[in-house]
């Protein structure tokens, strides 16, 4: 065939400077002789005959190794020597290695006698026309690669693919590189022709460079005799009556040629399917698009275990491509987990980043992702030169974008999450805004950007591959830092115009992320040399921070900006904004202590002479709960009281009266609080912003006025405050605020008997507490878990719980639980025994209420007392009496209704004990009569059950 060949040629034949004669078997360049050995030479001449067409491995070996066998890598070596001589690796590439299909030449072809022509020349007819003569039958297609691994997580895909397809003919799979789009088309084929019966193509587009080559390499994989410069008719005319499908695979560089010809293939009305892959749609008559989706990634979920995570397909991809023979243990599956996500469930650079796992590790894989493009390097072999690495992957799509569009593309990188248009023309700075939607959609299209589209807004944004590869650009570049500050200044700007906002509950139309001012943030304090921007920044991000419930955030940002104050900029407003941002996160997160109060102290002095009312209300709410934390009641009162008379707009003072309520509450003033909460209600809005003090007065209303319900009798009305409490703060999207709703609201019906949905309410507390890393609500959930424990007969349980959580809140002098949870310690003391020890953790509690003011507990630490002395000394009934009729006495001061029972049920049985039972149970009844609700609680139902008894006997 070689012989043949070279008969069949002209003189010689051209391309790029180059000019071969095969019967004188001579290469010249622009006609100087060039170096080549004679088995070189051959495979040129086997390659030149058949130009755009794929010669197997195989076949070229036939060809130049005539009757004598040689190993592959031979044709390897040869075809090394060949590329070398011809110059390739200088920009330039004649030989193309189609994987698992061969190898194809591409350059433009001329006779001496001709201009250039596509694989039509007249050598490459001859050579054509003496292979079909050969083979004696007409052209065959190419066949489909053959897979050689398992498809992971597109099944649905593909069947829908399949069914669409033969029901429409035409269908364009659209997605960014690397996605899988080969992929699935190759499946979808596999799938089509179980149901129909033909034949599959693939054109693989690739290695094609010009326009004009497309119909001439679909006439080459079809079979067809190259003849003419442009073999489309021919095409139209094979595919007459034929039952094909057509995979045109990587059309987003020769998108135009490749849908002119696609078009005219589809109108034909014949009984062949086009599927197409491409990073942008084709967009001629009768396509259908399909983008392909990235394979399902495992949310930042606590709750997933390891078998929840491996059933993600982006997981399942990982584990089955895992390199070096690493065995997956339920540890490592969460840290794949986290590549996957970080990988954006790409199915390339999970397979590339899987590869290297046996070189790193796991562990070590993951931490070096941020390097992704040096790290994921080593693809397969037979994969297209493209998709060896993630960086060519990406470079392949850049590549091709025009001068602009890869200025917008590098600019984009530049935002850690979604993004506006808005935004991104203020990163692109001044001039850049003409016609940036057009080219944003136009990169949409071309599966560079995502795009997001919500009922309000379009946002956009970049895979994180994608962000990487655009920020390496941008440094390229040298324009990384002045894209940083503008985005700094966007982002300072943008939260500057929310808090202005706020009051009218309005948007701000300048969409920004949590991830958008850390970046910001972080590139300001990073030595760039602009704190007046650092300051600014650190100032308004406090409040946007504190309404996500970012407290540490908030107090480390807000630390490094005082830290850098000038001299001139302390005592100004943004001073004291910063000591709020400071203080208040760290009570919520470490608890109260002397640099949360000096820090509010000092800036509620500054505002003292200054006519900012509404500012330094906002800090008094903080420093009185920087007092609630501490359980210092005294100095919430003083605090409280300050308010009520400094604060001079009226509808200032009155949704500032919940402070005066909790006042009430905790000093058992149940009625007067239950007044003054219930006004504050109706005040108070309901559709709110969470306070800049990071904590919410509806919540706090509310958690007092149920307790205050339940103590007064009124215990329906309890379960309703409470439940109506937490569906509010729920739906306040806040931890901190539905932290401190549950914490208060877990004993609602702890007493009034219900333990599961007490447990519930605990559980859900202890769960969004240690999401929201809220130090005081987890110990907090811990402590009332070990209540819970108690009840349910488990004492060991309930003790260890009850006395870490005490020890951990005295830890961060977080006090406001303190003398409950030892009024519940001294019962799980009991429960176990030690009498002693329970009656000193109720002295314990009664010395905090003597020093701190908080007098609601009286009646129950009283109660308590007695119920342990009488365990004690059966014999000794004059203590516990004593103690009983005190705790009554603080009952029925407080209007306590519900202490006023639980202490007369166990005054009753002193009464018994002395012979008295008639009198303990008027006390009783007279006791029970009062309620007016409630009946079902377990109090009552105790009480009805003790009466029956007594009437009995």
């Amino acid at each position: 065939m070689m012989e043949h060949s070279a008969r069949n040629a002209a003189d010689a034949v051209s391309f790029d400077g180059f000019s071969l004669f095969p019967t004188q078997r001579q290469l010249l360049k622009d006609g100087k002789p060039v170096s080549i050995g004679s088995r070189a030479f051959d495979l040129l001449c086997a390659l030149v005959a058949r130009p755009g067409e794929v010669l197997s491995t195989q076949e070229l070996i036939s060809i130049v190794w005539r009757n004598i066998f040689v190993d592959e890598a031979n044709l390897r070596v040869n075809l090394t020597h060949l590329r070398r001589a011809l110059g390739e690796g200088e920009g330039k590439r004649y030989i193309v290695n189609i994987p698992g299909r061969g190898y194809m030449f591409r350059a433009l072809l001329a006779t001496p006698q001709t201009r250039p022509t596509s694989p039509g020349s007249a050598f490459a007819q001859a050579a054509a026309s003496s292979t079909a003569d050969l083979m004696g039958e007409e052209p065959q297609p190419l066949s489909l690669p053959r897979r050689i691994s398992r498809v992971i997580g597109r099944d649905d895909v593909i069947q829908s693919l399949a069914a669409k397809l033969t029901n429409r003919r035409f269908l364009t799979v659209v997605g960014p590189g690397g996605i899988g789009k080969t992929t699935v088309a190759l499946s979808v084929a596999d799938q089509l022709l179980s149901n129909v019966n033909g034949q599959a193509i693939l054109i693989d587009l690739a290695p094609i460079l010009d326009p004009a080559q497309v119909p001439n390499s679909v006439a080459a994989a079809l079979g067809l005799a190259i003849r003419t410069h442009d073999e489309s008719e021919s095409i139209l005319e094979f595919l007459k009556g034929r039952t094909l499908l057509l995979i045109f695979d990587g059309c987003e560089h020769l998108a135009e040629a490749v849908a002119s010809l696609v078009e005219r293939i589809y109108l034909a009305k014949s009984n062949v399917y086009v599927l197409a892959t491409s990073r942008e749609p084709l967009r001629v008559v009768g396509e259908n698009i399909h983008r392909l989706e990235p394979l399902a990634v495992p949310p930042e979920d606590d709750r997933l275990t390891a078998a929840d995570i491996q059933a993600y397909s982006a997981v399942e991809l990982f584990v089955e491509r895992l390199g070096g023979g690493l065995e997956v243990t339920p540890e490592s599956v969460f840290r794949i987990a986290e590549i996957c996500r970080r990988l954006d469930g790409v199915a390339l650079a999970i397979e590339l980043a899987a590869g290297r796992a046996g070189t790193y590790g796991i562990e070590g894989l993951a931490a070096r992702l941020d390097d992704r493009f040096k790290l994921l390097t080593l693809g397969r072999r037979t994969a297209l030169p493209r998709q060896q690495t993630l960086r060519a992957t990406i470079d392949w799509s850049y590549t091709l974008l025009a001068e602009q569009e890869q200025k917008i593309l590098r600019h984009c990188g530049i935002f850690p999450d979604v993004f506006s248009l808005e935004g991104l023309a203020a990163v692109l700075g001044t001039g850049e805004q003409c016609d940036l939607g057009d080219a944003v959609e136009s990169l949409v299209d071309k599966s560079l950007i995502v795009v997001k589209v919500t009922r309000d807004s379009v946002h956009y944004r970049l895979l994180d591959s994608m962000r990487a590869y655009a920020v390496d650009r941008l440094g390229e570049v040298d324009e990384r830092n002045a894209a940083a500050r503008r985005h700094a200044l966007h982002v300072c700007g943008a939260l500057g115009a929310e808090r202005l906002q706020a009051g009218a509950n309005l948007s701000s139309g300048l969409h920004i992320t949590v991830a958008d001012v850390r970046a910001a943030l972080v590139w300001c304090f990073s030595g760039n040399d602009d704190r007046r921007v650092a300051v600014s920044l650190a100032t308004d991000a406090g409040a946007f921070f504190l309404e996500r419930s970012l407290l540490t955030e908030c107090a480390d940002w807000s630390e490094k900006a005082l830290a850098i104050l000038t001299d001139d900029e302390r005592g100004s407003h943004q001073e004291v904004e910063l000591l709020s941002n400071f203080a208040m996160p760290i009570l919520f997160t470490r608890g109260g202590n002397d640099v949360v109060r000096s820090s509010l102290s000092r800036a509620i002095a500054l505002l003292e002479n200054r006519d900012d009312y509404s500012r330094w209300a906002r800090l008094l709410r903080g420093l009185y709960v920087c007092h609630l934390r501490e359980g210092n009641f005294r100095g919430m009162r003083e605090v409280a009281e300050r308010s009520q008379i400094q604060t001079f707009a009226e509808q200032s003072r009155s949704q500032n009266s919940w402070m005066m309520g909790l006042c009430q509450y905790f000093s058992g003033e149940h009625a007067a609080a239950t007044e003054t909460l219930s006004r504050a209600l109706t005040i108070l809005p309901v559709k709110r912003r969470v306070g800049e003090t990071g904590v919410d007065p509806r919540v706090n209303a509310y958690n007092a006025l149920a307790r205050s319900q339940w103590f007064r009798g009124f215990a329906d009305q309890a379960l309703l405050t409470s439940g109506r409490n937490l569906a509010e703060s729920a739906a306040l999207d806040h931890p901190v605020s539905h932290c401190i709703a549950l914490t208060w609201m877990a004993p609602i019906p702890l007493w009034t008997g219900d333990l599961d949905l007490a447990e519930q309410r605990i559980a859900e507390l202890v769960e969004t507490a240690n999401r929201g890393a809220l130090a005081p609500s987890r110990l907090a959930g811990s402590a009332w878990q070990g209540v819970i424990a108690t009840r349910r007969g488990d004492h060991k349980t309930g003790l260890h719980l009850l006395q870490s959580s005490i020890d951990g809140m005295i830890g961060i002098n977080n006090r406001l639980l303190h003398i409950i949870f030892l009024g519940h310690l001294a019962e799980a003391l009991a429960a176990g025994g030690r009498l002693q020890d329970a009656i000193r953790a109720i002295d314990d509690a009664m010395a905090l209420v003597d020093l701190y003011g908080e007098t609601v507990n009286m009646p129950l630490l009283l109660r308590l007392r007695g119920d342990y002395l009488l365990a004690l000394d059966p014999n000794d009934l004059d203590a516990a009496q004593t103690h009983y009729m005190r705790s009554l006495e603080w009952a029925e001061r407080q209007g306590a209704l519900a202490m006023e029972l639980r202490t007369t049920l166990s005054l009753m049985k002193v009464h018994e004990m002395r012979g008295n039972s008639p009198i303990g149970r008027a006390l009783l009844m007279a006791v029970y009569r009062r309620f007016t609700e409630g009946f079902s609680t377990a109090d009552l139902v105790e009480a009805r059950r003790v009466l029956s008894l007594a009437e009995g006997s």
